[in-house]
């Protein structure tokens, strides 16, 4: 045994007493007990995935024995063998076999399998035919093939074992062994491949033999990619027989000698394409496996001004497209490093600093200012589905590294998330903050002065550049100001626990917190999250840099690998370059006026003119130097530019460029960036002010890419800004400045409108510009000189592509992807778009400028308001997001959006997601009215209430109402002034009978002028009009309410609803209640007693003695403030609004009664009288919907669906309406009457008026004269 045995053997208590018991004591230390349910649990994941059936099978043997399945264990292999096997075929049918058992299921799995290799083997000589992989580089001249194939077999090794090949498996020392990698039977360890690769669990090296003529043998690293690896991406633009193709995303395989395919891709955009055949070429797996190569295409690839052609070949076998490594030579995406050369290795001294993510220390506390309103937001931003795994990625990182954290409480603050989306394929994750920005009361820290740092590197000759790693994610948020940073994406709501990038004050404060950390540290300059070191020698520079590294290790920093440089003898830093020859100003900055091309016409001299005088100040001799350029400009002279004027220009570059004209950014003063865009290019000049004065500090200006010069011109006015931000970062970020442009619907773009309303581009140079704390300003073209005139005249720019690739990775990735429609129909619009004369002017205007709306044909004059939001893409014309829809497709458009027959808002909020075009609103609102399944399952909303007016003195005003209960029949009357009301038992609902109880109560309070009621035969019979012979008798007027429409007759509704409770709590003793409540006060304070006597009645309460009370004068008055305000809140509770007017001859839909009408006489305000194909009925305006798809077919008054018999119907509960009068009132002391005109009473009978008035034809039930309910026989039910 060895030393280790024996301290083991030692430590047993007590020891072992033979050798048995020993071994056993060892067995117990090294082999801990197994988890059975463990085993249990990987036993039954296992699937055949890429190994053949003979290894599959081996695998369920082996792992079956620590399983501890006991009798079961043929019955769990056979299991997990049925369901893990890759051919689904063979499963299905061999679960459809009753007796199965594991020996023949594992009898016909090799037999299928067999079968495949036996086909194979057939289709050799196919494959060889075309498969040239005899080259001469694979044997040398005059070498017999079959010879060196014998050989290549002699040498073979046991992929077991990893001896020499064995003729039968059986003869393999490894058949039966446990590998101590991967615990699995049948191999040695050192043959282990996932000892060998583990991480690359789905990767499949390939290699390809090609013949003949003198080429190389190919090799394709990766077919499928590891989603568990950082890979190399890029996204390239893509032309195929000079036809452009949406962008692509490969990967960069540096080891693969072609480039590739998926065939699934090009089923999906390239179908249409010629397809080569392939040349002769198989492709073989280290595993010996062979796939075919479908075919090539020969593809132009550009990346920035880099373009390459690359024959691509396609292959069903891999996953993403691959670029080979000459393809990433050619487009300049990866560079061979020769040598690297430092006498220290500071990466690999300090390699904890680059490491995840540093805490800063402390917290920092946002604070909102005093009159600051809350913003938020309730439902997220939507993002396309082919982005949701990746921007889920992104967020769990976040949350991984303790960026942010969930939120599941309510907060005042709620901002969108914005997706945003990398030059490499990756997605990042903005949060608009603009809002809550405006309200942020900044902590100002001032900035060091760079003129003066820089004046101390006098003498220094080597530099360092260090980079915080996410700088502003290293400095803790205070957790009371977390809240104010929520933001909502379709996964939940999240905050940050981190100073997010979007914060304002963020800069200055994480410079504030940078200074203090390396606070006393010599030789070192701190610009936010960047430090620069330097030393005069390498010694004195490792020495200090030494010091600041430290500070940063304990401060708890961590620092940007990619962008650290160390000890260099050349650095560019904030603008300019440092060496060893002292401080330089960065070419960068003046590169736009050295390289600047001399005019060419009268105009461009002009423009040049004005740069110069506008900068007059600081340059000395201005007029003298000018003048042989100013003289082009004199009419009597010809434009002939000379060797006088090329001297006078390049001496005016040369002192614009100087000291005395350039200016050493302070980052103190006020910063102006003045911008400009041409159509062929850009520019931009950053200014400082002092004493009102204006210097410039750089110069920058750029041509335009060829897709840049189809942008919208407020897309390049857009672009413009953003990019000279960018170029000029260094000088503002964290630094409040202001902007200077000639495009005024840029301060609404930039500032007040709402991102989701703005093209595609504007939207992402607006997330782009979240990061800069800027004002931005009008300034008419005239006054700017110098950016006019740099954008007039760019410098080209190979370098200069970011934001172009960006804003169109975003585009293709974001905004098209995220349009909710099919490909299909994205190619019907763009199609009919490219035909469409109104979409071809659009197109023109967009590009180039729009004229004054005076001068646009009518049918332009729509989109002249939206002119700044619209944007073409890819050759599709969008407002925003949306597709504009031409005209010949709008009617298809809103067949489908009306799809699901869904309500008008809804069908408006799909069209916002999709498509617009100018009154698309309107015309959804048209479409939805005019649907017949639409109007028939919907219902009118509320109108608004129409009080009736307060009677002057008591019984002025009655109503009468029926109701039942109990089996028994009540008549109510009611005074509308007093509320004071009397009820009877009725043992028939008569004409007589009724007008037997009015007579009596109107002989004791006094005959009303008016008496309302509903439309019951009591009150309006078919037959007789008795009750109105008893009116005009009596000397007083009626009104009826429409059928259905019961609120309409309010205050008889509310003395019913109180005589109902006082019937079922009194029904002993009904009188003592009605007592109790007459001599109860109502709101105004006063009983219904009181207000009709004047005095309280005697009842059973102690009392010392009753006198007289004069009623309240203003109660009118009161009741009249009362009656206005119920009417206020009730059609604000119901989003109350006037229904349109009826005419006579419109057809409508009859709600309650399931059917059309024809309006026939209009009764009042509200209330119309409607034929029906049966009768003539009267209905509230509430139960009316206009059937507009009627209008044109009048002989279709009774559709086909209503062919069934109209008959009586069982009467439903009325809906609560905007009424022509009100509906019960939650206060039943304050009925409200409608104000319909009264209806004097007269005995005329017209056969119209019997129609109009049956009851029975109003859906209600049908009685007889007595109130007997009259039932169909069952034969006509």
């Amino acid at each position: 045994m060895g030393d280790r045995a024996e301290e083991i053997y030692s430590s047993f208590s007590p020891p072992p007493s033979n050798y048995e018991e020993a071994i056993k004591r060892f067995e117990d230390y090294f082999l801990p007990r197994r988890n059975i349910i463990y085993e249990r649990a990987k036993f039954l994941k296992q699937t055949q995935g890429s190994d053949s059936a003979e290894k599959f099978i081996t695998n369920l043997h082996s792992l079956a024995k620590t399983c501890e399945w006991g009798t079961l264990n043929d019955d769990m292999i056979l299991l997990v063998l049925i369901i893990g096997m890759n051919d689904t075929n063979i499963s299905d049918k061999l679960q459809l076999d009753p007796a199965l058992t594991l020996e023949k299921a594992i009898t016909c799995l090799r037999q299928h399998e067999e079968l495949i290799r036996q086909k194979q083997a057939l289709q050799e000589p196919t494959i060889s035919a075309i498969n040239k992989n005899l080259s001469n580089k694979m044997y040398p001249k005059g070498q017999n093939n079959s010879t060196s194939k014998k050989k290549l077999e002699n040498q073979r090794k046991c992929i077991r074992c990893g001896y020499d090949w064995h003729d039968r498996l059986t003869n393999c020392p490894a058949i039966n062994a446990e590998c101590n990698a991967c615990k699995l039977i049948g191999h040695f360890s050192k043959m282990c491949k996932k000892r060998k690769n583990p991480a690359n669990k789905h990767v499949c090296t390939v290699q390809q033999e090609i013949d003949s003529e003198g080429e190389d043998d190919v090799f394709i690293s990766e077919v499928r990619t590891n989603n568990n690896q950082t890979t190399w991406t890029q996204i390239l633009h893509v032309e195929c027989n000079g036809l452009p193709l949406k962008p692509i995303m490969f990967k960069l395989d540096t080891a693969a000698d072609v480039t590739m395919i998926p065939a699934r891709l090009v089923r999906d955009i390239m179908s249409e394409l010629p397809i080569k055949p392939p040349r002769s070429q198989v492709f073989s797996a280290k595993n010996k496996e062979q796939f075919k190569v479908l075919g090539t295409l020969t593809l132009k690839l550009r990346y920035k001004n880099s373009k390459i052609t690359e024959n691509a070949y396609i292959s069903e076998e891999i996953d993403v497209p691959l670029l080979s490594r000459g393809g990433c030579q050619g487009l300049n995406l990866v560079k061979r490093i020769y040598a690297i050369n430092t006498d220290t290795d500071w990466f690999q001294e300090y390699t904890s600093l680059f490491k995840g993510l540093g805490n800063l220390g402390g917290e920092y506390k946002i604070e909102i200012k005093n009159n600051a309103e809350p913003y938020a937001i309730s439902a997220p931003r939507a993002i396309p589905i082919s982005l949701k795994n990746q921007v889920k990625d992104a967020l769990d990182d976040m949350l991984n590294k303790g960026v942010i954290v969930p939120v599941d409480h309510s907060t005042d603050w709620c901002a969108p998330m914005v997706v945003t989306i990398k030059k490499n394929g990756g997605v990042r994750i903005c949060v608009d903050l603009s809002h809550l920005n405006k309200n942020v009361r900044r902590q100002f820290h001032p900035m060091p002065r760079i003129e003066l740092q820089l004046a101390e590197l006098s003498g220094a000759k080597y530099f360092s550049k260090l980079d915080a790693n996410h700088g502003f994610w290293q400095l803790n948020l205070a957790r009371d100001s977390q809240d104010y940073t929520t933001f909502i994406t379709p996964f939940g709501r999240f905050k940050f626990q981190k100073l997010p990038f979007g914060i304002t004050s963020a800069p200055e404060e994480f410079q504030k917190r940078m200074t203090r950390a390396l606070e006393g540290a010599k030789n070192c300059l701190i610009h936010i999250d960047d430090v620069l070191v330097w030393g005069n020698t390498k010694e004195e520079h490792d020495k200090y840099l030494r010091r600041v590294l430290e500070k940063i290790k304990k401060a708890g920093i961590t620092l940007n690998k990619g962008k650290t440089e160390f000890c260099k003898q050349k650095v560019e830093f904030l603008g300019f370059v440092l060496s060893q020859e002292g401080v330089a100003p960065d070419p960068n900055k003046v590169k736009a006026i050295t390289e600047m091309e001399p005019p060419k016409d009268i105009k461009e001299v002009q423009r040049f003119m004005g740069m110069v005088t506008f900068l007059a100040k600081f340059i000395p001799k201005r007029s003298e130097i000018m003048a042989p350029i100013t003289s082009l400009v004199s009419l009597n002279n010809a434009f002939v530019w000379g060797p006088s004027q090329q001297i006078a220009f390049e001496r005016i570059k040369d002192l614009l460029t100087s000291s005395s004209c350039l200016t050493i950014f302070d980052p103190n003063k006020p910063t102006i960036v003045s911008c400009d865009s041409s159509t062929k290019g850009l520019g931009a000049v950053l200014l400082q002010e002092e004493a009102g004065v204006k210097k410039p500090v750089a110069y920058i200006s750029r041509t335009l890419s060829t897709a840049e010069k189809n942008y919208a011109n407020i897309e390049r006015e857009a672009l413009a800004l953003t990019w000279a931000s960018d170029r000029l970062k260094n000088f503002l970020l964290g630094k409040q400045y202001t902007i200077e442009t000639d495009h005024k619907p840029l301060l609404q773009i930039f500032k007040t409108r709402n991102l989701d309303d703005l093209s595609p581009r504007l939207q992402r140079f607006r997330m782009r510009m979240m990061r800069y704390d800027y004002n931005i300003t009008y300034t008419p073209g005239k006054n700017l000189f110098v950016a006019d005139a740099l954008s007039r005249k760019p410098i080209p720019s190979e370098d200069d592509n970011e934001l172009e690739e960006e804003v169109d990775a975003y585009i293709h990735s974001v905004v098209l992807a995220g349009i909710p429609t099919t490909d299909e129909n994205i190619t019907r619009v763009a199609n009919s778009q490219s035909l469409d004369p109104t979409c071809k002017l659009l197109i023109q205007y967009i590009k180039e400028e729009w004229p004054p709306i005076s001068e646009l044909a009518p049918e332009i004059k729509p989109f002249f308001t939206v002119r700044n939001e619209m944007s073409v893409v890819d050759g599709i014309l969008l407002r925003g997001s949306r597709m504009i829809i031409p005209n010949e497709l709008r009617h298809i458009m809103l067949e489908k959006l009306h799809a699901g027959h869904q309500g008008i808002t809804k069908t408006r909020r799909r069209a916002q997601s999709s498509m617009w075009w100018p009154g698309i609103a309107s015309d959804i609102e048209t479409k939805i009215k005019s649907c017949p399944i639409c109007i028939q399952h919907s219902t009118n909303h509320n109108e608004p209430l129409l009080p009736s007016k307060f009677p002057d003195y008591p019984w002025q005003v009655a109503s009468l109402d029926l109701f039942k209960l109990d089996d028994k029949w009540y008549l109510v009357i009611t005074d509308h002034y007093s509320r004071f009301f009397e009820v009877y038992q009725v043992g028939k609902m008569r004409a007589p009978d009724i007008i037997k109880i009015c007579k009596t109560t109107f002989a004791r309070y006094g005959i009303p002028q008016l008496v309302c009621s509903d439309s019951g035969t009591q009150f309006h019979g078919i037959q007789t009009s008795e009750f109105q012979i008893f009116a005009k008798d009596w000397g007083f007027s009626t009104s009826s309410s429409s059928p259905q429409f019961h609120q309409a007759n309010g205050a008889a509704e509310a003395a019913v609803k109180i005589a109902k409770t006082l019937l079922k709590k009194n029904k002993d003793n009904l009188a003592l209640a009605l007592l109790t409540y007459r001599n109860t006060p109502l709101g105004n304070g006063f009983s219904p007693a009181e207000m009709l006597y004047g005095r309280k009645l005697r009842d059973n309460l102690p009392s010392i003695q009753h006198v007289g009370v004069k009623p309240p004068v203003n109660l009118a008055k009161a009741e009249e403030r009362y009656r206005r305000q119920y009417k206020i809140h009730y059609d604000k509770r119901h989003g109350a609004k006037d229904l349109s007017q009826l005419q006579c001859g419109e057809f409508v839909w009859i709600t309650d009664l399931k059917r059309h009408g024809k309006i026939v006489k209009v009764m009042n305000q509200r209330s119309y009288l409607v034929q029906t194909s049966m009768s003539i009925v009267r209905r509230n305006r509430f139960n009316l919907i206009p059937a507009p798809y009627l209008n044109q077919t009048p002989e279709q008054l009774t559709p086909p669906e209503e062919n069934q018999q109209e008959g009586v119907k069982a009467k439903t509960s009325a809906p609560d309406p905007s009424t022509e009068s009100s509906p019960l009132l939650p206060d039943p002391d304050h009925p409200v009457q409608n104000d319909t005109p009264a209806k004097q009473s007269t005995p005329t009978r017209s056969r119209l008026s019997g129609q109009m008035e049956d009851n029975g034809r109003f859906g209600g039930q049908m009685t007889t004269r007595s109130g007997r309910t009259i039932t169909k026989p069952l034969r006509y039910q």
